[in-house]
């Protein structure tokens, strides 16, 4: 549970560059996502998540529980991860509660809301404060899982955005790679197609960012 929250919520630069933080939802608010079907303006705000919608929502004829990746662009989580809300509620390793009775097994944490909750419960549950527990054995639509893998490396810095030779990063060193890559992604201005360029994560590549990466990159690894 504790990478899930993680990779969910915490925020390596949330309080500027270097200075890590939390959030209160997993994608990247401490303001509750705004629960709709993807592309639909509710009360004037676009759809984050599909955690929970109005029933007088028509869904475009896609599944209310399985929408694709990237349904959401503009909603990710501080590492740039997809669909932390909604979709499946994520089964976790955290063991919750022992039973003494041999018939009943522990339960696991879960994380996250899902498809079909209600606003007020999926909200809860996308909180970091938030969880829920079941038993593995329980079979629902609800409920699902991630799977992930180490990265090969760990950014030193903010300013570590690629790899050697430009490759995928971060590569744990500050070179000029990393600077190149940065004016590249700081031209075109676009958070959308390089999120690690994005330092204060406020969705665009721009002056601030541009002042972030130049004082990182001085500090060095």
């Amino acid at each position: 549970m504790d990478e899930w929250v993680k990779a969910a919520h915490y925020d390596p630069n949330r309080n500027g560059p270097g200075q890590g933080g939390w959030w209160t939802y997993s994608i990247t608010s401490d303001t509750a996502p705004v629960y709709a079907p993807p592309g639909v303006l509710l009360n004037g705000q676009p759809a984050q998540s599909n955690g929970w919608f109005p029933s007088s929502l028509l869904f475009g004829g896609a599944s209310p529980f399985s929408v694709p990746l990237n349904a959401y662009p503009d909603v990710q989580s501080p590492w740039g991860l997809f669909n932390t809300s909604g979709g499946a509620a994520e089964w976790s390793e955290e063991t919750l509660y022992f039973y003494e009775d041999s018939r009943y097994p522990v339960t696991r944490a879960i994380e996250g809301s899902a498809w079909g909750y209600g606003a007020g419960y999926a909200s809860r549950l996308d909180s970091i404060r938030g969880t829920s527990d079941d038993f593995p054995s329980f079979d629902s639509l609800d409920y699902g899982f991630r799977i992930a893998a180490s990265a090969p490396s760990s950014p030193c810095s903010p300013a570590d955005i690629v790899g050697g030779a430009a490759g995928p990063g971060p590569d744990g060193t500050l070179d000029g790679n990393d600077f190149i890559a940065f004016i590249n992604s700081f031209a075109i201005g676009e958070a959308a197609i390089d999120p690690a360029a994005d330092l204060d994560r406020d969705g665009t590549i721009d002056g601030s960012d541009f002042v972030n990466f130049i004082n990182a990159f001085a500090l060095g690894c």
